[in-house]
């Protein structure tokens, strides 16, 4: 048996142990990666400028982005100080999720709008 046999012997343990510990390790993060809703989108903004300019916060929602994620019937007015996004129940997760990847969950307030 030669050098290199006997050191493979010594190591299938540790060997087979790595190669599951990098398989998981694939997985997970391929199953979990956080990738944007919306591919090439970049706010115009910082949060701190819409904070200040609820509006136009509401204007880039109701001209920009929500059209381009495709949601049909979501509705983007600027109400208190807050940009209030409304959608159907069986979306409104999903449009929540969206927006708050690009912007601060304290300048949106999200409602069920019914049909």
């Amino acid at each position: 048996m030669g050098t290199g046999e006997e050191f493979v012997k010594k190591i299938r343990p540790i060997g087979a142990a790595f190669f599951l510990f990098l398989l998981v390790m694939f997985l997970v993060i391929c199953f979990t990666a956080n990738s944007a809703p919306l591919k090439g989108y970049n706010r115009p903004r910082t949060n701190e400028y819409y904070a200040a300019h609820i509006d136009e916060l509401a204007d880039e929602l109701r001209d920009n982005l929500i059209p381009a994620l495709g949601y049909e019937d979501v509705s983007v007015t600027a109400e208190d100080g807050r940009a209030a996004v409304a959608a159907p129940p069986d979306v409104l997760e999903d449009v929540k999720k969206d927006i708050l990847y690009y912007y601060d969950e304290n300048l949106l307030e999200f409602a069920v709008r019914e049909a």
